[in-house]
């Protein structure tokens, strides 16, 4: 997709943190980006992944219209667009930028993606995912280091991705947490 230079200006502040590019009403925001959007983005990758639109329906609990309407809103603001030739639906790698909206909001994403780790933990074989845990003991100093790790580690993963982005056949979610299980007290 190629952007305007005002488009390109307004990503960068997305990146940096401004919330000017494609701001989405809050509740539309509440009721499906929270983690829809995400998904749906890159299922739209898959090949005729919208000829099922049933199928799409089913995955996210949603009728086949609010799966158009959805369709219909990233269009009109500009994340996601149709090629003129093959129809097919080309979302435009907007799926990492900030969240623009609050705390709680975070939150309940945060929230649907472990409920959909704790469902693959239970239904997905153990050759088609990885789960796995470190507990160590560091200096809280370290949490900013340790976070610049996992941001590379999805930058690596999503490099990956593109590397093959005519053969895609499969979405997958790579989610990481870091928090204290305890902290030293004073």
């Amino acid at each position: 997709m190629k952007l305007s230079a005002e488009e390109t200006e307004q990503l960068k502040g997305v990146v940096n943190g401004a919330n000017s590019f494609n701001p989405l009403n809050s509740d539309f925001f509440e009721s499906t980006y929270s983690w829809v959007h995400p998904i749906l983005l890159e299922t739209l990758k898959l090949p005729n992944a919208t000829r099922n639109m049933a199928a799409l329906a089913d995955l996210f609990g949603m009728t086949e219209e609010q799966i158009q309407k959805t369709i219909e809103y990233l269009e009109d603001h500009k994340i996601l667009h149709k090629h003129p030739e093959s129809g097919s639906y080309l979302p435009s790698n907007l799926t990492t930028v900030t969240i623009p909206y609050t705390t709680d909001l975070r939150r309940g994403l945060q929230k649907k993606y472990l409920e959909m780790a704790q469902k693959a933990l239970e239904e997905v074989p153990m050759e088609k995912r990885d789960n796995s845990t470190l507990t160590v003991a560091i200096h809280t100093d370290d949490i900013p280091a340790i976070k610049d790790i996992i941001r590379e580690a999805r930058h690596r993963i999503h490099r990956l991705a593109e590397k093959r982005r005519h053969q895609l056949n499969a979405v997958y979610n790579f989610s990481s947490a870091l928090y204290p299980v305890k902290e030293e007290t004073v």
